[in-house]
């Protein structure tokens, strides 16, 4: 459905006049960046929930959805809210695997959050990609129980 109202309902009228290969170019144009990258963050977020079922992750949380504000935008927020423990996620649908930097600019991000949840609570990451990771993020992932990589 929401494919359809984004590129057929948006084209109506150049499909109605024939104008297919126009409409073609204007969905291949956009898809990703207006479209599956939204669709991928829902998926990544039905795992989050798989992934907390099966305790995978360093605690449960009991909430989930995105935050943003005027200059911050984040993904995923998972929050245990008997704890207040948090886990922070981005959902990179693209091409080339993801290196640490996405995990860096994943916690420059978290400090509007952060600053608002007691001291000495558990705060971990997870990062999703499409095309996987890069080494260096491997890495610490394996040193580091609470960063979390998803592939897929």
């Amino acid at each position: 459905i929401s494919f359809w109202f984004k590129f057929v309902y948006v084209y109506n009228a150049n499909l109605e006049k024939g104008e297919k290969n126009y409409v073609l170019a204007q969905i291949k144009k956009s898809f990703i960046p207006n479209h599956a990258a939204f669709v991928y963050e829902d998926v990544c977020k039905e795992k989050m929930w798989k992934l907390n079922s099966r305790g995978k992750l360093s605690f449960r949380f009991d909430r989930l959805g995105g935050f943003w504000n005027k200059n911050t935008e984040i993904d995923i927020v998972a929050i245990d809210s008997v704890n207040k423990n948090l886990i922070l996620g981005e959902c990179k649908f693209s091409n080339n695997p993801k290196g640490i930097e996405v995990l860096n600019n994943l916690r420059a991000k978290g400090q509007a959050i952060l600053n608002e949840i007691p001291k000495g609570q558990i705060v971990s990451y997870v990062v999703f990609s499409r095309a996987g990771f890069k080494k260096n993020l491997l890495e610490l992932a394996r040193k580091n129980k609470n960063i979390v990589l998803v592939t897929g």
